[in-house]
């Protein structure tokens, strides 16, 4: 009777314990990497959202890429649309690198990157069956298309951290946040036939600019050289952008573009209307 009731114990015990497996798939050999999906807590809590990590491990010398890849490649894809209790799915994108091959400028991630991923839920508190499918450029010289698919469910539960969480929240911590005490303008000259677009950012206190990067979004449908980067005094960095007249025509004061500004790995982003002058 003992050996019964401590075995119907157990067997109770270990239905009511989440295995570790449930709060990660398995890896998926994609060509010249793997990828698995991961979660921040080990059930739903009570909360709107939950975290998740696409995690990525790259072959040396390849790379994958950020939401705007540059010359060459594709960002991610995701579709979650199979899953279940899931309102939205959104990446939250870690402040990329530039690289830079046979003069193509691209933006992305070497060696290992998580995606965090926040997902909203449609009824907080009851199950989520994610179902996600991958598609993902890999590239070193050469591009290849990586896919796979992923299946994670979080059952009902106190939303207690994972043995991933640390994880996902250093990859959250590498997301661009909003500038603090940078100010960050940009405007549009026409020179004889030439348009110059300036983005300044100038730090108000605190240490001078180290190493900076600039990355502008939104100019859809115009091919975007690399800046030239030019330093006016400690604190206040330019970036210019030039393009002939004819190669510019969405180049115009009054458009809104998304600035990225990278300084040591780390990242500040915030959206700019261009003025004139």
């Amino acid at each position: 009777m003992h050996l019964i009731l401590f075995a119907a114990t157990t067997i109770a015990w270990l239905a009511a314990v989440p295995p570790a497996a449930a709060q990660a798939t398995a890896w998926q050999d994609l060509e010249h990497a793997k990828a698995r999906l991961i979660a921040a807590t080990s059930a739903v809590g009570t909360a709107a959202e939950v975290w998740l990590g696409l995690q990525v491990k790259l072959d040396p010398d390849f790379k994958t890429y950020w939401r705007s890849p540059g010359d060459a490649g594709v960002p991610p894809e995701l579709d979650w649309t199979a899953s279940r209790n899931v309102a939205g799915l959104t990446i939250a994108w870690p402040t990329p690198k530039r690289y830079v091959l046979a003069g193509y400028h691209t933006f992305g991630y070497a060696n290992e990157v998580v995606l965090p991923l926040k997902v909203t839920l449609e009824r907080p508190g009851e199950p989520v069956a994610i179902r996600l499918e991958l598609a993902i450029g890999i590239c070193r010289d050469i591009c290849v298309l990586g896919e796979a698919s992923f299946k994670l469910d979080l059952p009902v539960g106190a939303a207690t951290p994972s043995p991933h969480a640390a994880t996902i929240e250093r990859y959250r911590a590498r997301v661009p946040g909003t500038p603090q005490g940078i100010a960050i303008s940009g405007w549009v000259e026409n020179r004889s036939g030439e348009v110059a677009l300036t983005v300044d950012a100038t730090r108000d206190d605190g240490p001078g600019f180290g190493a900076i990067d600039v990355i502008v979004e939104g100019l859809d449908g115009v091919a975007i050289p690399p800046p030239a980067i030019e330093r006016r005094g400690a604190r206040e960095v330019v970036a210019v952008y030039r393009w002939s007249a004819k190669d510019a025509a969405a180049v115009v004061p009054g458009r809104t573009i998304t600035v990225t500004l990278i300084e040591a790995g780390r990242g500040v982003e915030q959206r700019v209307t261009l003025g004139a002058r």
